[in-house]
């Protein structure tokens, strides 16, 4: 009989589980604890892994074997979750479970730090197997084993997210005070396991990271295999110790890797150079040029400090083939992501084309068109409204209905007009009929029910376009978009808040600040204070953020954290927030 132990605390709650036979326990993962409170879709995925018989709960007992003061309480919550799982329900005594926990951590040479995330399914799975060997001493008959000891379901991930319940929001200050629980649940959710590398595009974490399904019927079998022919008290100690050790050797792995391997990466052809920044800069980047021809170009115009950096962004951005040829005009000390951004745009030297960088908001676009033909910038607004175009472009009918605006459909593209007089009307109705070509091989409707069968939304054309937007606001490259477009489905599926940064900015015209995300809980475009999606498109997407909307990545991710420096992607907020302080940490060590 397979047996799911949780170690319930008010923060988390560690999980371990038993192999068919009910005879060796072992360490699954760390959940927030209002995801297996709520029977979120993270918790799902550990009982659809594993299929347990039973749910066996520790409860907090005095060293006098009373109950403790938090038994009660933990009590009711596991009666909860065993209702929600509908499976039988048991206690064991969890006293000193922490306790051993810790030690046995310490013994491994781990510090308190590297110890979040771990204590708590290390206790679980302590417990678990106390009350296991419990069982076996008592001479309780056990169903007949199964072949296989791994989980089973088949596959690295659902497709698509299934809770019932809203987990609890993360609050909108980055730094968050922990509580300790009864006994010690701080920390980030990690397992002991090696980490998988993901058929889904997850990041693989140095210091560790929860198993996927198909990572685990690989560990168990092979543990299956090797505990057969031992004592089973025994191998309870040996197994957890030989994954501390793997989870030590990869975290040394990776140290080594940051500290020693990618600074020697990135200092081949970096020469480094000094720039007076704020100067205009015409550089002229000829037919065929490659990513390195033109960081030659870029470094030798004082353009950018370092050709590394750009290089490692033409990567990032997966631009490589992206680089359009032409005169430019670049200011020097602009960030290279964005100078990246602006070579696969297209030119920008006056008489070049009229170029709209995806991500442009129709107020951009107007101010773009005043610069460039003179056009004043409150008639282009003013021409700018759906309901002047609807007739001949029936696909801005949804747009009509929202706030007649054409935030949205005005695609990016570079631009040429051959007319004398090119007025707000002449460019709107190329950037429309631009959209019109561009999205013409894609499937809108069957997209939308493709949406409806994975995440039980009944989305509009509109709203796909709205998805699109906000992608393309968040998204740093074309890799990017599908998985953040599969965070924010996820949260819609789990009637989750969206909490995009981006969707207030684009309300007050710039960036919005934490204390603005908490406080403007009036405005619908602030996606911390309203459910679903914004009224409105907030942007122009490009081509790759409306394909991402239309067809997200098979993730179980709910946040990322992506700048120019890093792209992480994770399933809890805990792994979110130490992602954060790894960049944090890393910052701080390159400053000194």
């Amino acid at each position: 009989m397979r047996v799911l132990a949780l170690d319930i605390g008010e923060v988390r709650i560690g999980v371990a589980a038993s192999d068919p036979d009910g005879a060796i326990a072992s360490p699954v993962c760390v959940l927030p604890a209002q995801e297996v409170l709520s029977h979120a879709r993270t918790f799902k995925t550990v009982l659809e892994d594993w299929e347990p018989e039973l749910l066996l709960c520790g409860r907090p007992k005095t060293l006098a074997g009373e109950d403790g003061p938090q038994a009660q309480k933990i009590t009711v919550q596991a009666e909860q979750i065993a209702k929600n799982c509908q499976l039988p329900l048991e206690f064991t005594d969890e006293r000193l479970s922490s306790a051993e926990a810790k030690k046995i951590l310490r013994a491994q040479g781990l510090s308190e730090k590297a110890m979040r995330g771990k204590v708590d399914m290390v206790a679980a799975s302590l417990f678990l197997q106390s009350w296991l060997d419990a069982q076996m001493n008592k001479g309780d008959k056990m169903p007949t084993p199964s072949n296989d000891s791994s989980p089973r379901r088949q596959g690295a991930h659902f497709s698509s997210p299934v809770p019932e319940g809203q987990p609890q929001e993360e609050s909108i200050q980055e730094e968050q005070t922990q509580q300790d629980s009864a006994h010690y649940n701080a920390g980030s959710q990690e397992a002991l396991q090696q980490p998988p590398v993901e058929a889904t595009g997850s990041l693989p974490a140095l210091t560790g990271g929860k198993l996927s399904s198909r990572s685990a019927q690989v560990t168990h079998k092979a543990k299956n295999k090797q505990v057969k022919h031992r004592d089973r008290k025994a191998s309870k100690r040996s197994r957890i110790f030989a994954t501390l050790i793997a989870f030590v050797m990869v975290a040394a792995l990776g140290i080594f890797v940051w500290k020693v391997v990618l600074p020697e990466l990135s200092r081949t052809n970096s020469d480094t150079q000094e720039i007076t920044a704020g100067q205009q800069v015409t550089v002229t980047i000829p037919d065929g040029a490659g990513a390195q021809e033109v960081a030659k170009i870029l470094f030798e115009n004082k353009i950018i400090a370092t050709k590394s950096e750009f290089l490692d962004q033409v990567k990032r951005q997966d631009a490589e083939q992206k680089i359009k040829s032409g005169i430019y005009v670049i200011t020097t000390g602009t960030k290279p992501a964005d100078i990246v951004h602006l070579l696969v745009s297209g030119p920008n030297a006056p008489g070049s084309g009229f170029v709209v960088p995806e991500g442009y908001t129709v107020s951009q676009v107007a101010d773009l068109a005043q610069n460039y033909f003179g056009i004043s910038r409150d008639d282009f607004l003013n021409q700018a409204k759906a309901s002047n175009y609807v007739a001949d472009y029936p696909f801005l009918a949804g747009a009509v209905d929202a706030n007649d605006s054409l935030e949205g459909y005005l695609f990016p593209k570079t631009y040429t007009f051959t007319e004398s007089n090119v007025t707000a009307d002449t460019v709107i109705r190329a950037m429309l009929d631009q959209f019109k070509a561009e999205t013409a091989n894609l499937n809108l409707d069957a997209a939308r029910i493709t949406l409806n069968k994975r995440y039980n939304l009944n989305l509009t054309n509109e709203q796909i376009i709205t998805m699109a937007s906000i992608i393309e606001r968040e998204a740093l490259t074309d890799e990017d978009r599908p998985k953040v477009a599969s965070v924010f489905y996820n949260r819609l599926y789990d009637d989750m808040y969206l909490q995009s940064d981006a969707t207030l900015a684009y309300s007050l015209g710039r960036e919005a600040t934490a204390e603005e995300l908490s406080s403007m809980t009036s405005d619908p475009y602030n996606t911390y204070a309203f459910k679903g999606l914004t009224p409105t498109p907030i942007c122009s997407p490009g081509y790759a953020s409306i394909k991402a909307a239309m067809d997200p990545a098979a993730t179980n991710y709910y946040y990322f954290w992506i700048t120019s420096d890093e792209h992480v992607f994770s399933e809890t907020y805990d792994e979110h927030q130490q992602a954060i302080e790894n960049a944090r940490e890393r910052e701080a060590a390159s400053k000194q």
